[in-house]
């Protein structure tokens, strides 16, 4: 019950009002509360919560600590408008977890699939919404990383498997075995 996560909002054991700021069934006033702590921690787990009111997650993606603005990155709950703030962050941690969020829409996966950074290609490649087309294409990257990440991904052609299934890099491969979208005959090829 709520009046139970109010309690213990104010607890004097950190862990357990730690505890409080990821829970998602924390009302939105005690997680507004705490988010005016300094504790970094507590900030972070409050960043990383779904159910932390939009205004918050704005007020805390300036903070200056990137784990923080990490957080916010990957909560499903940050709208669209600060996800496109995040993926230039000077951080590539920050920039990565907003380009694997699921809310990022696909002209910034396009833009992002173009990227000189590996990390974010090597992101882009992982976001389960990334269309086939931008899939094909980073299944050619230089990086071996980004090809492990596409052969990954339940979005990747079957044809793109196949072909990776023939990479020379050992962890693509393992990552198509890892696919529960690789057929059966490529699986007894790799074994």
């Amino acid at each position: 019950p709520s009046y139970i996560l109010r309690e213990l909002s104010i607890d004097n054991d950190k862990d357990v009002v730690y505890g409080i700021a990821q829970n998602y069934n924390t009302p939105k006033e005690v997680l507004i509360k705490l988010s005016g702590s300094e504790d970094l921690t507590l900030k972070y787990y409050i960043a990383g919560n779904p159910s932390t009111p939009i205004n918050i997650l704005k007020e805390l993606s300036v903070n200056n600590n990137w784990e923080v603005r990490a957080a916010i990155a990957w909560n499903p709950s940050t709208p669209i408008d600060l996800l496109e703030i995040l993926i230039k962050d000077e951080y590539y941690n920050v920039r990565r977890y907003a380009t694997e969020n699921i809310n990022l829409p696909i002209k910034n996966l396009e833009d992002l699939s173009k990227s000189e950074d590996y990390y974010v290609r090597w992101s882009v490649a992982k976001n389960p919404l990334t269309p086939k087309d931008i899939l094909i294409t980073l299944s050619k990257d230089k990086s071996y990383g980004v090809r492990e990440s596409v052969a990954l991904n339940p979005n990747t052609p079957l044809d793109i498997l196949t072909k990776l299934s023939k990479d020379k890099n050992t962890w693509v491969k393992q990552n198509i075995i890892n696919n529960p979208n690789t057929p059966i005959d490529i699986l007894i090829k790799l074994s």
